[in-house]
């Protein structure tokens, strides 16, 4: 849900995460979606 509110779509399938970019985004759409799935990410594990 974090995700979502970052306003990124990430839907899981099996073992693995699956993004919902859009097909026209720009490296940097794809950098802040990376970082907020790691921030994401580091919340839930609660690492430091």
């Amino acid at each position: 849900m974090n995700c979502w509110v970052k306003r990124l779509y990430v839907r899981y399938g099996g073992d693995t995460l699956q993004l919902g970019l859009s097909f026209s985004t720009k490296l940097k759409e794809i950098n802040l979606s990376i970082n907020a799935m790691g921030d994401t990410s580091r919340d839930l594990l609660m690492v430091p």
